[in-house]
């Protein structure tokens, strides 16, 4: 049946993208950890949730956690930026990507 397609579709991407923010908030835990950010854990748990929001979320978490790390200096700021900009093009080059086309069973950019 159609529907049990879809919802199978539809379960696997919410799994890959759930994977994807889980991954985010690991790597933006162990990146605060390196530069003693205050509040790595209610900051990664922050970024999961955000990532979860489309297109805006990951941008968002990106912004408020540079605000953060402004507490610890300016270098350690910016270097919170860049690690958010690399993040999200690595992300949106690559997991989320292939978890689209495993929810689709599409190739990305392909029209009927």
């Amino acid at each position: 049946m159609i529907g049990d397609q879809i919802l199978a579709g539809g379960g696997s991407y919410v799994l890959g993208n759930l994977l994807i923010s889980a991954i985010t908030a690991g790597c933006t835990f162990g990146w605060l950890l390196l530069f003693d950010v205050p509040y790595l854990l209610v900051l990664a748990l922050l970024v999961a949730l955000l990532d979860l929001i489309p297109v805006v979320g990951s941008t968002l978490a990106g912004v408020i956690v540079a605000l953060v790390s402004l507490t610890v200096s300016v270098p350690t700021a910016l270097a919170t930026v860049g690690f958010f900009v690399a993040l999200r093009l690595i992300n949106d080059l690559s997991a989320q990507t292939r978890s689209f086309r495993a929810g689709t069973a599409e190739p990305v950019g392909t029209c009927r």
